[in-house]
């Protein structure tokens, strides 16, 4: 609006000038200083910050998904960067897919990704830990804590884990356990349950359902024949 009145005011001032047949060096001195004017409105006006997107409006919503973390290598770039993929919880089998340890599914990544692709993606680990929060949940991501990742539950709702990579071939090789931020275990070190819903399409490794409101806890499993094979995650509840 403000932009609107001194284009009125340049033009009719150049106008006036121009019917007085006022000198050049004034109607130069004019121009000038209405671009001037027309400068500092602009540079103190609130439409020339940096727009609101529709993602800041609009948090995020976790969704009908389970998480998982892992690392893409990107065309643009050789380095591995860390990120997260989301699968349907009614396709469970999918994550195979997205999660592309053989680098032979470069064609499937194009598809899910058109725009974006990964040339080659992997899990954080050969655990393949995958989340389900509550689907109306919004800001609950937050920084790892330590190697592991962590996140925010801002309300009072469950946290379900399981693990991909844990199957009936290898199942007796893991063990997880609970600790709470204290360092206090909450469950010592136990052999995970097999269990095959969500529409997966073999059975995997059912962590539990986990509920500590106002806490936080993390989840650790690890391999007992390889201790170089081991993922947690870190959940805290704020109320």
């Amino acid at each position: 609006m403000i932009n609107l009145l001194l284009h009125f005011y340049i033009v009719n001032k150049v106008k006036h000038i121009m019917q007085k047949k006022i000198s050049l060096l004034t109607l130069i001195f004019v121009l000038g200083f209405s671009a001037w004017a027309v400068a500092q409105v602009q540079k103190s006006s609130p439409t020339n910050k940096e727009p609101i997107t529709c993602q800041q409006l609009v948090p995020e919503v976790f969704g009908n998904y389970f998480l998982f973390t892992g690392f893409g290598l990107y065309p643009e770039s050789s380095v591995w960067e860390k990120s997260n993929f989301k699968v349907g919880d009614t396709a469970l089998y999918e994550a195979f897919e997205m999660i592309n340890k053989d680098r032979q599914k470069i064609d499937s990544l194009k598809k899910l990704y058109p725009v974006a692709y990964m040339v080659e993606s992997r899990p954080k680990s050969k655990v393949m830990l995958g989340l389900k929060l509550n689907p109306i949940l919004t800001q609950y991501l937050s920084a790892d804590a330590g190697p592991n990742a962590k996140y925010i539950i801002n309300d009072s709702s469950n946290a379900i884990l399981i693990a991909l990579g844990i199957n009936a071939a290898n199942v007796n090789d893991y063990r997880y356990h609970v600790v709470a931020s204290d360092g206090t275990e909450i469950t010592t070190w136990l052999i995970p349950q097999l269990q095959q819903n969500y529409g997966a399409k073999k059975a995997y490794a059912f962590l539990g359902t986990y509920k500590y409101a106002g806490k936080q806890v993390q989840v650790e499993v690890k391999n007992i024949k390889d201790e170089s094979i081991k993922e947690g995650v870190v959940l805290e509840w704020k109320r």
